[in-house]
C-alpha cells in the first residue's frame, strides 16, 4: 500500500513552539511535516517517521496564525493552506507535493473568520467548502472556476444562500467531506449518533439530521477522511467515503462509512501531551494525530475496518515520537 522510497536519514532539528503546523499526506501515502520553519518530507511508512529528511525552508510559509486549515488534494497532489499567515489570512497558499514548490492564489467576496474556520475540499470538483461564524461558503465552482484551472485568483460565495437547516449561529463547525455529502458533527438539535448531511453536488442540505450506525456524542470534534476508495463504491468514481470522528474529550474515535452507514468504533486516541492545536490527517489506511508545538506523530492502522470490514479489536495506537 505504500511505495518502496528510500529515505535520507539526516536530521536537522528544529521545533514548531513559536507557530502552528500540519502533517499531511500527498496521493502516494508520503506524509509531510509542515511549519513555521520549513516543509520535511517525512516518508511513506511508518517505521522510518522518527527520521524525516532535513527541511526544506525555501518559500515556505510562517503558520503565524492561531488556527490554520491544511487540506490535501489527490486530484492536484498538492497541500492547501488557508489563514497561514496571521497579517494575510485572505490568501491560499498551495504547495506542490510533485515540484516541492509553493504558490499563491488571492481570494475575494466571503473571506471566512480565520479565527473559527473549519474548512474541506470536494475529492473531485476540487471545490473548497468553509464554515466560520454561522455561514456556508464555498472557494470556486465545478466548471471553470476551480483550482484545477491553476487560478490566481478566486471567490467565496454562498454554498446555500445561507439558509441554514439549524440554528448555526454558536455552532463551532466539525465536518468532513463523506463522498458526495458534507457530514456535520455536534449540531444543536441532533442525537448521539446523528449527523447533518449537506449534498455537495446539488448545493442543498438534506431533509433532517440521519443516524449513521452508532451512538458517538453530539459535540466538537475533529474529523479526517481516508483516502481509501472501496471497489463496491464506485459511484462518482467512488470518491472517498470513510470518514474518522474524534471529540474533543478523546471519549473515543469513530470511522463512518457514509456510502453504507456503517460505523465502526476503534481506540481512542491518545490524549497526554496533546494541545489545542493537535490535528488529525488519514492517508488509505493510516490515522495520524500531530501535535505542532512539539512534533509528535501518532499513528493507527485501520485496514481491517477500511478494507476488510472488520472491527478494530487489534489496532492500536502507535507512537512515532518527536517529528523535529
Amino acid at each position: 500500500m505504500f511505495l518502496a522510497l528510500q529515505l535520507i536519514l539526516s536530521l536537522v532539528f528544529f521545533t514548531y513552539v513559536n507557530g502552528n503546523g500540519c502533517a499531511i499526506f500527498d496521493s502516494a501515502g508520503n506524509l509531510f511535516v509542515f511549519g513555521p520553519n520549513g516543509v520535511q518530507f517525512v516518508g511513506p511508512n511508518p517505521s522510518q517517521w522518527s527520521s524525516p529528511q532535513p527541511k526544506d525552508p525555501s518559500g515556505s510559509i510562517d503558520f503565524s496564525s492561531s488556527n490554520v486549515v491544511c487540506l490535501s488534494s489527490h486530484y492536484l497532489n498538492a497541500g492547501l493552506f488557508l489563514n497561514a499567515n496571521s497579517q494575510d489570512p485572505s490568501t491560499l497558499h498551495k504547495y506542490s507535493f510533485n515540484s516541492r514548490t509553493w504558490s499563491q492564489i488571492s481570494t475575494t467576496g466571503l473571506v471566512p473568520n480565520g479565527n473559527t474556520v473549519r474548512a474541506v475540499i470536494d475529492y473531485d470538483t476540487l471545490v473548497i467548502y468553509a464554515f466560520s461564524d454561522g455561514k456556508l461558503v464555498r472557494l470556486g465552482d465545478a466548471n471553470e472556476q476551480n483550482l484545477s484551472k491553476n487560478p490566481s485568483s478566486l471567490e467565496w460565495v454562498d454554498a446555500n444562500y445561507n439558509v441554514m437547516p439549524f440554528d448555526a449561529s454558536a455552532y463551532q463547525p466539525t465536518f468532513a467531506h463523506a463522498f458526495f455529502n458534507l457530514y456535520f458533527f455536534g449540531v444543536p438539535g441532533a442525537g448521539a449518533g446523528q449527523v447533518w448531511g449537506y449534498r455537495i453536488h446539488y448545493n442543498e442540505w438534506g431533509p433532517g439530521p440521519q443516524s449513521v450506525g452508532a451512538t458517538f456524542p453530539s459535540t466538537h470534534g475533529q474529523t479526517a477522511t481516508f483516502s481509501y476508495k472501496d471497489p463496491a463504491e464506485n459511484e462518482h468514481d467512488g470518491a472517498p467515503s470513510h470518514v474518522a470522528f474524534i471529540p474533543d474529550d478523546y471519549s473515543g474515535v469513530w470511522v463512518i462509512d457514509s456510502y453504507t452507514n456503517r460505523t465502526t468504533s476503534v481506540a481512542a486516541a491518545p490524549s497526554a501531551g496533546t494541545t489545542s492545536l493537535t490535528r488529525y490527517s488519514a492517508s488509505e489506511n493510516l490515522l495520524v494525530q500531530f501535535t505542532p508545538e512539539t512534533g509528535r506523530i501518532r499513528y493507527i492502522d485501520l485496514s481491517d475496518v477500511l478494507v476488510n470490514h472488520m472491527d478494530s479489536s487489534s489496532a492500536s495506537w502507535v507512537d512515532v515520537g518527536i517529528v523535529r
